[in-house]
């Protein structure tokens, strides 16, 4: 009887050449691994394909230079100027690393090293991913709050904080109208999985807080998660250990991708010995309406 493989985690018998056997055995695990923990993805919204850069506007006012005006009969209509943002360019950059499995690791069935290696590439995936949203982020001029103090310490106010972030979002003014708010809404916060201690042992937070972190089903795949305040709280993998950030989805800016993520292999290089499995992206990330988040700084001495 024949048992199909589908990872390298299926069933406690297999060998490296079992595995190699079907390519999608190596590559989708990681595929789907990366993809499930995408946070631009998650965060932003798709701005369609590129052709290796993308250039927009940042914080384009919504409005005209001039509104409605009333006229009277015959009277010639006014035109006015659109408003433009800070022109900002971003490169779509290739990112890719191959998985290299060697005839030796093959013909003497080194599955262990074969299985670390799988799971290396998947998190060194996610890590690179996130650290360039990260550092878009905070390049990006998004406000921030300052946190009453270090959350679970004495005089930490975590529901103030945390309300004070959303009425930046909410309450943002229309550029050159600063008696109007702009329509934004707060509905997520990204959070380090290390402040969930501190955020239960609040009393308002654990007053106000919904849903198990232990069993309660992830609203997004990938993402362990609870609500509380009307927010939903995510912990994506390697996020900063002292700031939150409180947004809405695709609100903030967007994803473009020249080449979605794809695997590329076996690829059998004989001077070398090996066979080499590829991943690869080419995407750029443009953060275009700041006013759309908000930093909570300070959350961790």
């Amino acid at each position: 009887m024949t048992t199909t493989l589908h990872s390298i985690n299926d069933g406690p018998v297999y060998t490296v050449s079992q595995l190699m056997a079907d390519p999608k055995q190596i590559t989708q695990p990681i595929m789907k691994f990366v993809e499930e923990w995408d946070l631009a993805k998650f965060l932003l919204r798709d701005g369609g394909a590129n052709q290796g850069s993308v250039t927009f506007e940042r914080d384009a006012a919504p409005l005209t230079e001039d509104g409605l005006e009333t006229l009277a009969e015959f009277e010639e209509v006014p035109t006015t100027r659109m408003v433009g943002g800070q022109v900002v360019t971003e490169l779509a950059e290739t990112e890719g690393r191959a998985l290299s499995i060697s005839d030796d690791m093959r013909d003497f069935n080194k599955v262990g090293q074969v299985k670390k290696g799988i799971e290396q590439l998947k998190n060194a995936a996610v890590y690179n991913a996130a650290k360039k949203f990260r550092t878009l982020a905070l390049a990006a001029d998004i406000p921030e709050i300052p946190a009453s103090a270090a959350w679970g310490d004495s005089g930490s106010a975590v529901i103030h904080d945390v309300f004070s972030a959303v009425e930046s979002i909410t309450g943002a003014e229309v550029p050159g109208h600063e008696d109007v708010e702009w329509d934004y809404e707060a509905e997520v916060m990204v959070a380090p999985r290390s402040i969930q201690g501190a955020m239960l042992q609040d009393e308002q937070v654990r007053s106000l807080y919904v849903g198990n972190i232990a069993d309660q089903n992830p609203a997004y795949k990938g993402f362990q998660n609870f609500s509380f305040a009307g927010l939903r709280v995510v912990f994506p993998k390697f996020w900063f250990s002292d700031r939150i950030l409180i947004t809405k989805p695709g609100a903030l800016g967007f994803y473009s991708d020249a080449r979605k993520l794809h695997m590329e292999g076996p690829i059998d290089l004989r001077p070398t010995r090996e066979t080499r499995y590829q991943l690869l992206r080419s995407r750029a990330l443009g953060l275009d309406q700041t006013q759309a988040g908000a930093w909570i700084t300070g959350i961790k001495d």
